[in-house]
């Protein structure tokens, strides 16, 4: 999110520069130098199933999404994971 968007959502408290002072001071743990974050929806209903599926592997909902988005990402297999899923026609 742009740093102006980000001093609007906090309701004008405070000013661009200080949303990009803040951005480049925080760190975020796990998170690498290079490395962005990247905010996704997701329904309450499938909460669960995801916490579950992260326990099983030892690591929290966070970490799992981003080992499985990584793997699809590098392994090109957005077609096989969604069969037809999120197509239009669906």
């Amino acid at each position: 999110m742009p740093a102006n968007e980000i001093a609007q959502f906090l309701g004008g408290e405070i000013t661009a520069a200080e949303a990009t002072t803040l951005a480049e001071v925080l760190v975020v743990p796990g998170v690498q130098s290079g490395m962005r974050c990247v905010s996704v929806p997701i329904s309450r209903n499938l909460l669960h199933p995801l916490g579950r599926r992260a326990a099983d592997e030892g690591v929290d909902p966070t970490e799992w999404s981003r080992q499985v988005a990584i793997a699809a990402i590098r392994d090109d297999l957005y077609d096989m994971i969604t069969d037809g899923k999120f197509d239009a026609a669906n």
